[in-house]
């Protein structure tokens, strides 16, 4: 191998792919990234066996095809603490990748290529495409709840569904449950449902962006999404998600309007004083206002007012603080509606005038 490519565009291709990286696995070759240079172009591939990612950069000053394995953590050091410019690349026979740049020249030792693990091919059973922007929206308003309980493994991950032209994902920790809804401008046959890993939706949220669309192809055990000069290739969870749809309350007998900010910021104000041992905050509704307040025996008490759009009898209902903050953390929209049915039911809150997202707060006896 024998290439030079600018310092920035090296740098920023590794750290597309480093994170996969694993620093604590028993397989040495998982710490390395796979950098292959054919045909005026890099790939870079590091995977951990669960989730991989390659991204492809284009080098116009390739002189010889090659491929050689290095420690990507080491690489990405090395490379960023090098002058801005161009890096010249050579590797020799016994995997010595030597890095120039100017005056300065690192040697690095490489691995045999043929020892890391093989790339798994594409699956293409099912395909659509959506715009990057929106699905990186999509994970962003849910993957806050995803669980990480190690011994319920079906709810560490996000669960997507699709049903003709409609996508679903879901995400739950048994306490609490983020719901968002799309529709496909194709519809697509049959219904089916996946579970990501919740590594592979943090890899996702990082790397989309803005712009352009993304692909994504599915099957019975792989999910992979294609978007820009990145491919990111996963394993599904093998597991049953819990039936979502029990879970999201089918009707209320009260709701109320609420300005997202004064909510949000009452909610913090009474989060103070909650403790490990009372980690509650209550929320007593009646006609044109919300009182939120706490009292802990341990630390004290406090109590907040904000004006509501409400008509109705009066109800106290209590939610673990930190989880209405989240939610109204993600929520784009100025204005939120809380809908309950009573005091020992699941509270949903939803972006006003918004149907495609909403999210169930199961709630804390007062």
């Amino acid at each position: 191998m024998k290439l030079g490519i600018a310092r920035d565009q090296l740098r920023d291709a590794i750290a597309n792919v480093q994170s996969v990286v694993s620093t604590r696995s028993t397989l040495p070759m998982l710490q390395y990234v796979l950098i292959s240079a054919k045909n005026n172009e890099l790939k870079l591939v590091a995977t951990d066996l669960e989730v991989g990612i390659e991204c492809v950069v284009e080098s116009d000053e390739m002189k010889q095809d090659g491929t050689v394995t290095l420690p990507c953590k080491k690489l990405h050091e090395v490379v960023n603490n090098l002058p801005q410019g161009t890096i010249n690349i050579a590797t020799s026979d016994n995997n010595v990748v030597t890095l120039t740049s100017g005056v300065v020249r690192y040697k690095l030792m490489g691995m045999p290529s043929d020892e890391f693990p093989k790339s798994p091919e594409v699956k293409r059973d099912k395909s659509f495409v959506m715009p990057q922007a929106l699905l990186k929206e999509m994970l962003k308003k849910v993957s806050f709840s995803i669980s990480t309980d190690p011994n319920r493994i079906n709810i560490t991950g996000l669960l997507l569904t699709l049903s003709k032209e409609d996508l679903r994902f879901v995400s739950t920790d048994g306490r609490r449950l983020s719901y968002a809804h799309y529709k496909l401008e194709q519809a697509l046959d049959g219904d089916s449902t996946y579970i990501i890993p919740r590594k592979t939706v943090t890899e996702l949220e990082r790397l989309l962006g803005d712009e352009g669309d993304v692909n994504i192809f599915l099957s019975d055990n792989q999910i992979a999404f294609e978007f820009g000069n990145l491919l990111i290739i996963s394993n599904l969870i093998d597991a049953t998600f819990p039936n979502y749809e029990q879970v999201i309350p089918r009707g209320y007998e009260r709701k109320l309007v609420a300005e997202k900010e004064p909510f949000a910021v009452a909610t913090k104000r009474a989060q103070i004083l909650t403790t490990d041992r009372y980690n509650l905050v209550k929320f007593e509704i009646s006609s044109g206002k919300m009182v939120v307040s706490t009292n802990s025996p341990e630390v004290g008490e406090v109590k907040d007012e904000l004006d509501i759009e409400y008509q109705g009898d009066t109800i106290g209902i209590g939610f673990n603080p930190q989880f209405v903050l989240e939610v109204l953390k993600i929520v784009d929209e100025d204005k939120v509606t809380l809908e309950l049915k009573d005091a020992q039911s699941s509270g949903v809150i939803r972006p006003l005038d918004n149907d495609n997202y909403l999210y169930v707060v199961m709630p804390v006896r007062l």
